[in-house]
């Protein structure tokens, strides 16, 4: 049986901000790097990782640590 990792909502904003750290001025991370950088390439195990690495994301937005930046879908665009 495959012991499964848990990660403290720190430890998902810190991997948040590391990454953001690393990117020059004006670029932007996917939640899947964040995921990736702690759990490693295997699909299975960091899309574990999405809902409460999103959870965390938002909550950062909320209080003004980094913005969230989403790529608009045909939908949304159609609306515009």
């Amino acid at each position: 049986m495959t012991q499964q990792k848990t990660f403290s909502p720190e430890l998902l904003r810190r991997a948040i901000l590391d990454l953001l750290a690393r990117q020059p001025s004006g670029k932007s991370i996917s939640p899947t790097e964040a995921a990736r950088s702690l759990i490693g390439s295997d699909e299975r195990q960091w899309s574990r990782l999405m809902k409460p690495l999103r959870a965390v994301a938002i909550e950062m937005a909320q209080n003004g640590e980094i913005i969230i930046l989403t790529i608009p879908t045909l939908t949304e665009e159609r609306r515009v």
